[in-house]
């Protein structure tokens, strides 16, 4: 995750690089603070209701890697109105603390792993405009999402 944000985000890559932290804490996620695991279970596939995650950096990007058996669950990106269908593997950049995200439902498995950072290690970090971008899990493109765009898919 941390090379492509390096190659998509550079100057968010070097913000978060470049965040001193206490010698207690440690990077989880390369560039990233923290990562998470979101499984579902029991036949139970993970779910999301529409949400913005305010704890975490306001101006950097968290990285979204759907992985399963699954067919549908695009995440939505409610303030650009536009749905991205992510396969296995697949990254998903956006600022998570400024766009409302869920995802719609999914048949089969899906899981996903998540990085970001907190905003409470991260004040000294640039105000640089963030778009979504998401890239293959083959490493082949980049797109930008735009308002423009209503449906997207890698």
């Amino acid at each position: 995750m941390s090379k492509y944000l390096l190659e998509i985000f550079p100057s968010v890559y070097k913000d978060f690089i470049d965040i001193d932290l206490p010698p207690h804490l440690s990077r989880m996620a390369g560039a990233f603070m923290g990562c998470g695991i979101n499984m579902g279970h029991g036949g139970i596939p993970v779910g999301m209701k529409p949400h913005r995650d305010v704890k975490e950096q306001r101006f950097g990007v968290m990285c979204l890697c759907p992985f399963g058996n699954y067919e549908d669950g695009g995440v939505i990106l409610w303030e650009l109105k536009v749905v991205v269908e992510l396969g296995p593997g697949d990254l998903l950049f956006f600022p998570d603390s400024l766009i409302h995200h869920s995802n719609e439902p999914v048949k089969g498995e899906r899981n996903s792993v998540v990085s970001s950072i907190n905003d409470a290690v991260s004040q000294s970090l640039s105000l640089e405009p963030m778009t979504c971008r998401a890239i293959d899990r083959e490493g082949f493109r980049v797109v930008d999402i735009s308002e423009t765009q209503k449906s997207f898919k890698l």
